[in-house]
């Protein structure tokens, strides 16, 4: 969805349409960073309650609210672990004048972490620590440290800034 609504204006070369606004440039980059935040908080609350109907449907034993109410901020988190680390992607996209580079880009970070995230250095590697946290709230074989969620807040920070930076210092082509 990032490398979407970040790099899609230079595919269709609606960018320039968008830059001779009388809106700041950094509040068109906050402004599509809500909308992505928005939308996938949407998704991930259609994908909660399917599953939730779900689970009734078939009736999975165990239900209680403490239940729902735990995977519901577990969802949560892990949602706003991979929010933070699209940001780079926005950046990529608008490097690349495109959406296709920040795509690639996902599918090789999602193939490290697939790699090395079971191991001993996947604790470092910022793609990882989602899934890894999902698995810590069961029985994780390489536990989590602050360095972990530090490491994916420090790739979002950069990504967001970056992208900021790189919008307001484009010039008009």
């Amino acid at each position: 969805m990032t490398s979407w609504t970040f790099g899609r204006e230079y595919s269709d070369r609606t960018l320039k349409d968008l830059l001779v606004l009388p809106i700041s440039r950094g509040k068109i980059a906050i402004a599509k960073y809500v909308a992505i935040i928005f939308w996938c908080l949407v998704m991930m609350l259609i994908s909660f309650a399917y599953a939730l109907i779900l689970g009734f449907a078939i009736g999975l034993p165990g239900f209680s609210f403490a239940i729902v109410q735990h995977y519901l901020f577990l969802i949560l988190i892990i949602g706003a672990l991979h929010l933070l680390l699209s940001a780079p992607l926005a950046l990529l996209a608008c490097i690349s004048r495109g959406y296709l580079v920040p795509i690639g880009f996902a599918f090789t970070t999602l193939m490290l972490a697939l790699v090395f995230g079971p191991t001993a250095i996947g604790k470092y590697l910022p793609w990882s620590v989602p899934a890894l946290h999902l698995q810590e709230n069961g029985i994780a074989s390489f536990p989590l440290a602050e360095t972990s969620y530090f490491l994916v807040f420090l790739i979002g920070l950069a990504g967001f800034i970056g992208t900021f930076k790189w919008l307001q210092n484009r010039e008009q082509r």
